[in-house]
């Protein structure tokens, strides 16, 4: 599946193409969900885990390490993990696809997918400034629409429901701020 740190941008592009060399150069491994988000575990001694990220999109005028700031900071949690002798937790980098939702006017796509608060009826007639839709622009990327909340699936249980309650309570403050 392609990557791309919003719809439309190719999983070539450079943020999503830079955070996959420097988790290679690592030693660690990559997954995409079926939303599209990118994740690497570092396994620990325990199932317990550890999630740190954010993501690498952004809007205009919006601040320059935004989003960006946690993806890099995750990946030096990372690497400092990765140099320990012992892991007692597992640590999983995540890195949310289309988060701030600047070309489509709809934050919270890919981390609305794994929380399984996203609805897709509500996104699917979604158009960018050309014309071009949401689930056209997704699917030029490798992601479809229709699986994305299978994401949900994928997230152990206890993950889930805490995101779950985080997306939430962000959804409802960034329609309050609109």
């Amino acid at each position: 599946m392609a990557r791309s740190a919003s719809p439309g941008a190719p999983s070539g592009a450079p943020p999503a193409k830079w955070l996959i060399e420097k988790l290679d150069s690592i030693g660690l491994t990559h997954e995409i969900d079926s939303a599209g988000n990118l994740f690497a575990t570092l396994p620990g001694a325990s199932e317990k885990t550890v999630v740190v990220g954010s993501h690498v999109d952004s809007v205009p005028n919006g601040g320059w390490l935004d989003g960006a700031l946690g993806v890099v900071t995750a990946l030096e949690a990372m690497r400092r993990y990765v140099a320990e002798p012992n892991h007692p937790v597992t640590l999983k980098l995540v890195d949310w696809a289309d988060e701030e939702g600047a070309r489509f006017g709809h934050s919270l796509l890919g981390s609305g997918a794994a929380a399984g608060t996203l609805d897709l009826e509500e996104v699917r007639p979604l158009k960018d400034k050309q014309g071009t839709l949401l689930v056209d622009a997704l699917k030029e990327n490798g992601v479809e629409l229709d699986r994305m909340l299978d994401a949900h699936v994928s997230l152990k249980k206890n993950q889930r429901e805490s995101l779950s309650r985080i997306s939430h309570r962000t959804r409802r403050r960034s329609r309050i701020a609109k």
